[in-house]
Parts: structure tokens; sequence; C-alpha cells
């Protein structure tokens, strides 16, 4: 890979992450394409990545990446990354997990 073909990759992969924490942070212009037309995402709906829903889940990220990979978990993809809602992620597995009644035990 020549010179020229390296820096082409690095300021795509500069972009992609300033796109990215604009996205997260709630920043947007009128051009953007992840702009949703009720503005900014609020402070409570920040996007986590992996690390942030598996803290949450207890789970790994790696675990997390093949749920939502998988579909068992919603999730946004951005570029290479993945992120998530965390009010989506809890409705979803509301809807869809199910809770096991208590073992009765013998008193």
């Amino acid at each position: 890979m020549g010179h020229d073909a390296k820096t082409t990759k690095r300021r795509k992969s500069q972009k992609l992450k300033s796109e990215i924490r604009k996205a997260e942070s709630g920043a947007h212009r009128s051009d953007a394409p992840y702009q949703v037309n009720d503005g900014p995402i609020p402070p409570s709906e920040q996007l986590l990545d992996p690390n942030g829903v598996g803290k949450r889940l207890k789970l790994s990220p790696r675990t997390v990446s093949e749920m939502a990979n998988d579909g068992r978990l919603p999730a946004y993809r951005i570029g290479i990354y993945l992120r998530f809602k965390w009010t989506e992620v809890e409705q979803h597995l509301a809807a869809t997990c199910k809770v096991r009644a208590a073992l009765a035990t013998n008193s």
C-alpha cells in the first residue's frame, strides 16, 4: 500500500470516528445522514457500545456483539461499530425473555 493510499485510509477512518462522536454526543448538522427529525439524541438516549451494554447485562462485549449480529439484540451499525439504545434493549428483552418462577422451598 503506497503512502497516498495509507493517508486516504487514515483520513476516512478519522472522519468515520468523528461522525460517530457527533452522533453519540447529540451534535448534528442538517445534512447529516443519521439525523432524526426529532433533533439530537437526548442525554438519556445516548448510544452505548458493546462494553456499556455488557456491563449492564453482566455479559462480555463479545457476547453482546454476537447477540446483535444474530438479531437477538436491537443494534445500530455505524460503519464497523455496533451501537445500542438502552431503552430499546430493555424493551426487546422484556418482550422476548421468559422469567422463571422462583423455586419453591419447603420450610
